[in-house]
């Protein structure tokens, strides 16, 4: 399924996103970004910003009250 998500702070294609949800958080990785054309981008740059992800959950009506967290990459 894909999400529409207003970002708030910046995220990559490989980032390792975690769905917090009420009925429990989920883990994934970001395979594609897409804007609102269609367009695949490398990372969604920040505030004010639509774009489309993939998200590998069956329930995807649990989104709407849950938030995406980026996980910081190991130096």
């Amino acid at each position: 399924s894909m999400l529409t998500v207003n970002v708030k702070n910046q995220f990559s294609v490989g980032d390792r996103i975690e769905a917090m949800l009420p009925t429990g958080n989920q883990l994934f990785h970001l395979e594609m970004i897409e804007n609102e054309a269609g367009q695949q981008l490398p990372r969604a740059a920040g505030s004010g910003l639509v774009v489309k992800i993939p998200v590998p959950l069956s329930d995807v009506s649990q989104l709407e009250h849950g938030y995406l967290i980026r996980h910081w990459k190991d130096a």
